[in-house]
């Protein structure tokens, strides 16, 4: 695939996490119409060079060439996956994008690169902390249920960012937002629970 075909595609995959609205996308870049369309639209012409890295710059890209390293960072993939902060969900493991984090941050966060995943969140049951559409960083090193964290949780086919709450039989799989209620695992639902890793860090983008 040519820089330039790649470069379109990733301009039409931000317009549709941003919910498929073109126009924003347009505002955000600060781009012309008439530019704007002749890249997404059928010409897919790309702008001139200035202007193209104007755009590039805006949506926090950086143009990394084959073998060169980004010298204090580490790259990690964010899946198709999108885990439902409520009771929607999707699973497809394969890689989107990949986003630059620090060494030394992922040092402090004690999570290996290697073993550390990044997906969407869809739903509003962990707002006000986590909201729809925000990403999370998750480390798959680190499944084992402890009370008051947050995990990525597949309970069945229903894959969920929620808060783990000890009780006398199991756990709770619990939400921030106070509409929704507990679920509670017990018995032989605790065989359908499989923790998928932990949640370690949650960005947006306003």
């Amino acid at each position: 695939m040519s820089i330039y075909k790649e470069i379109l595609e990733k301009l039409a995959q931000e317009a549709e996490r941003m919910g498929g609205n073109q126009a924003d996308l347009m505002r955000r870049l600060g781009a012309s119409r008439s530019t704007f369309y002749r890249a997404l639209g059928e010409e897919k012409r790309l702008p001139k060079s200035d202007e193209l890295c104007d755009w590039l710059d805006k949506m926090h890209a950086q143009v990394v060439f084959p073998g060169e390293e980004m010298d204090g960072f580490v790259l990690i993939p964010r899946v198709k996956a999108t885990a439902g902060a409520g009771e929607s969900f999707e699973i497809d493991p394969d890689v989107e994008k990949m986003y630059a984090f620090r060494h030394s941050f992922m040092r402090y966060l004690g999570v290996n690169p290697k073993h550390a995943v990044m997906m969407f969140v869809r739903g509003d049951s962990m707002e006000p902390l986590i909201y729809d559409r925000d990403t999370i960083l998750i480390d798959t090193d680190d499944k084992s249920a402890r009370e008051g964290y947050i995990y990525v949780v597949a309970l069945g086919d229903t894959l969920m960012v929620k808060r783990l709450q000890k009780t006398l039989t199991g756990w709770n799989i619990c939400s921030e937002n106070k509409n929704y209620p507990p679920i509670p695992v017990e018995g032989q639902e605790l065989e359908k629970m499989e923790i998928i890793g932990r949640v370690r860090w949650f960005g947006r983008v306003v």
